[in-house]
């Protein structure tokens, strides 16, 4: 369970909502800009990808 682990991780916030979740994670880790905490996980062997500008979109679950 990721984000049990993740959430254990001092400054780490997992971002993730709704009831059902899927193999998806969104967080971030204060002090560590996006682009370099992205690095970091990619080196670790871990597909990742993150957005820039601070874009969010949110689609209640019921709608897709």
């Amino acid at each position: 369970h990721a984000r049990d682990g993740l959430e254990a991780i001092p400054g780490v916030h997992v971002h993730d909502r709704g009831r059902v979740r899927s193999g998806i994670v969104t967080l971030t880790r204060d002090g560590i800009p996006a682009a370099a905490l992205a690095a970091r996980i990619k080196a670790a062997g871990v597909n990742v990808t993150f957005l820039t500008g601070g874009a969010r979109f949110e689609v209640d679950a019921n709608v897709r």
